[in-house]
């Protein structure tokens, strides 16, 4: 798939091909940008040898990892790189009062939705393996956010923590009323992930009533024409973040 990226870059990104890894628990998301275009691909299992690889083709590499440093091989590589941490220069000012535990995807969220919403205040709500929320203000300042268990761990914490719920499939088709253990389930997990976010949603809206609410995250389509606001997916916007930071950090 290709994406036009509207970067107005410097000449060492759009003459060069670069990589872009957003290392999570338990996959790689890998965005592969050559000129002025961004080609996305899917998520790999989280294999550093499969990440060492597309290293080697490539001019320059930036990532955020939310389980660790990479392994020291990849330090020695002789090719423009940027970790993604607290001590780069960031595009925001960061007013998390723990800075060193922001997550650095949640860094990355934040500094891709004011590259692709500028101006704007927005809340972008990451619905994967946590769902989080970050709060970015029209003038550039990062608030903070929340963090809640994603769709697939609330299923897994059912079944783990009691003796006879069974570990279930997600499924779009969740019932208001279960009419089994299955379906009861289902309207749990999924209807209480829905009015959880309406109710975030609804929030921000009245402390910032011009706010602009960004989707992302592999969940996210299973709520986003649930919610009571408009939201604009943005399935990319890490990639986004790590490339704008890259630039700010090379200029």
């Amino acid at each position: 798939m290709h994406v036009r990226c509207n970067f107005e870059a410097s000449l060492f990104v759009i003459q060069k091909v670069f990589l872009t890894a957003d290392i999570g628990n338990t996959r790689i998301k890998y965005a592969l940008w050559n000129e002025d275009r961004i080609i996305v691909e899917t998520g790999q299992p989280a294999d550093f040898e499969e990440l060492y690889h597309r290293v080697l083709d490539v001019d320059a590499f930036a990532w955020c990892s939310t389980i660790g440093d990479l392994p020291e091989k990849f330090h020695q590589l002789e090719i423009k790189s940027l970790e993604l941490t607290p001590k780069i220069r960031l595009p925001f000012v960061n007013e998390y009062k723990t800075p060193s535990t922001l997550g650095r995807d949640r860094m990355a969220t934040a500094a891709g939705a004011m590259h692709r919403h500028p101006g704007k205040t927005v809340a972008v709500m990451d619905a994967g393996t946590c769902i989080t929320t970050d709060v970015v203000t029209a003038d550039g300042v990062y608030k903070g956010g929340s963090i809640s268990p994603g769709l697939e761990m609330r299923y897994k914490a059912l079944n783990t923590f009691t003796e006879k719920l069974p570990l279930i499939r997600h499924r779009a088709d969740a019932p208001l009323i279960g009419q089994n253990t299955e379906e009861s389930i289902l309207s749990g997990v999924s209807l209480g992930i829905i009015g959880e976010l309406n109710h975030r949603m609804e929030l921000l809206h009245t402390e910032y009533p011009d706010i602009a609410f960004i989707g992302t995250g592999g969940d996210g389509p299973f709520f986003a024409d649930k919610l009571k606001f408009s939201i604009f997916a943005e399935p990319f916007i890490i990639h986004y973040g790590l490339l704008s930071c890259f630039i700010l950090n090379e200029t």
